[in-house]
């Protein structure tokens, strides 16, 4: 009985040993293997960082066996792979065709950056477009510095340009570059030029001369005037001077007989309780001209009996603009020798003009040069948007409106329409219709 206690006690021992060694070796087995892991990572690592330190300081230079061997293509100078080989181990390398000499001096200057790995790469992705877009900002930073060298007398040059262009007015910034309005080669659209005359029989041969220097096909151009309560010879010398004029499309003169006088002197005339009748009589009698010389043409181009100069290719230059409503700049030269605004009827809207519009009752009719200092922006004023400028109001000084458009209805209100009258009014009207209203600020016109 003792002999066999004895012995189960010892089988019971040996079995406990036996669990406790295995428990031991499966530790032992643990740690080894960790350590190997360890010994694996930290030895890629060092091998990756020595590429890198090799890249870096030459990309042309052949490292020893062991280390990273790159293959560039010199003769096409774009790099389209790279083999790269380590620890018997193929790693492609994938680089995209470079066409900016700025891409191939990043290459050239940074591979190590711009290599992206597609297989067992140590480094995250997301990392190595960060390395990527640092080395190439900084090489980015460094050409610009090296194109952008200004010279202290440019930056002047360009500081009285844009001096001389605000006209003291509060403008928006300068554009880089303005449209281009392409020129008009082939001429084909007949164009009646209508002008209403007063009391200019000495004006009307400046008129004529400046009529018969432009340039545009005479066989396109037919010519009206219409006078109306002049108290002078202009009906008689209007009549002489159009019977000199040939190789035109067609010429007419017309008489409207009208009581309204305003008087003839320039205080009289421009009298702030003379203005809503006098303008309204002068939209009277341009929709008069505008009822009797308009026939089959395509254009109506209105062009004031005082003018002293435009250009020759005044015509060509309105219709390059290819609007149904265009005016140039109407100028005059002061004492000094200064250009300045003379019609300023033409003007752009502003916030603070709409305001004041707003808190007016309906029959207010707005006057430009009477109503105060001005919240609007007149066309000299807008030389810094370019060749071709939105526009709210306009005058008669020089004016195209496209010929269906008067057909359809618009004409030059005799009423106070959108608080304004004659060209202005029509200015609003168009806009109502539907019409927008252009100005061409460098086409310059002087009264």
């Amino acid at each position: 009985m003792l002999r066999s206690v004895i012995l189960l006690a010892n089988r019971m021992n040996v079995v406990m040993l036996l669990r406790r060694r295995r428990q031991t070796i499966t530790v032992l087995c643990t740690v080894t293997a960790f350590m190997l892991l360890l010994i694996y990572y930290y030895r890629g690592s060092y091998t990756s960082v020595n590429f890198h330190k090799e890249s870096h300081s030459n990309v042309s230079h052949q490292p020893k066996s062991g280390a990273a061997q790159l293959l560039v293509n010199q003769k096409d100078m774009q790099i389209d792979s790279i083999q790269l080989k380590i620890q018997n181990h193929d790693y492609q390398l994938i680089q995209p065709k470079l066409s900016t000499p700025l891409n191939q001096e990043l290459i050239s200057q940074k591979p190590a950056f711009n290599q992206k790995f597609t297989r067992h790469s140590h480094i995250h992705p997301k990392q190595q477009l960060r390395m990527q877009d640092i080395a190439s900002q900084k090489i980015q930073k460094e050409q610009l510095k090296k194109n952008s060298t200004t010279s202290d007398s440019q930056m002047l040059l360009r500081a009285k340009a844009s001096e001389l262009l605000v006209f003291r007015t509060k403008v928006k910034k300068m554009p880089k570059t303005f449209p281009s309005l392409m020129p008009l080669t082939n001429f084909t659209d007949t164009i009646v030029i209508l002008t209403p005359v007063s009391n200019v029989e000495k004006k009307l041969s400046r008129y004529f001369n400046i009529i018969q220097n432009f340039t545009y096909p005479k066989h396109l151009i037919s010519i009206a005037l219409g006078e109306d309560t002049s108290s002078d010879k202009t009906f008689l010398t209007a009549k002489d001077l159009l019977t000199n004029l040939h190789g035109y499309r067609r010429k007419d003169l017309f008489h409207f007989s009208d009581r309204h006088v305003s008087g003839h002197d320039w205080e009289t005339v421009h009298r702030y309780s003379n203005q809503k009748p006098r303008r309204a009589h002068m939209a009277q009698s341009r929709n008069h001209l505008l009822f009797s010389g308009l026939k089959d043409e395509t254009w109506v181009l209105w062009i004031d009996s005082d003018i002293t100069s435009a250009p020759a290719d005044l015509i060509q230059q309105l219709l390059t603009a290819r609007k149904n409503i265009v005016v140039p700049s109407c100028l005059y030269v002061n004492n000094k020798g200064e250009k300045r605004v003379y019609d300023k009827n033409t003007w752009r809207e502003t916030k603070e003009s709409q305001k004041y519009l707003k808190r007016k009752k309906d029959d207010f009719l707005m006057l430009e040069g009477y109503n105060g200092p001005s919240k609007r922006l007149f066309l000299l004023n807008l030389r810094n948007e370019g060749p071709l400028v939105r526009l709210n109001g306009v005058g008669g000084c020089v004016l195209l409106v496209k010929a269906n458009i008067h057909r359809q209805g618009l004409i030059f209100p005799t009423f106070v329409f959108d608080h304004h009258i004659e060209t202005e009014g029509l200015a609003k009207m168009a806009t109502k219709m539907g019409h927008s209203i252009y100005g061409m600020p460098f086409v310059e016109v002087f009264h």
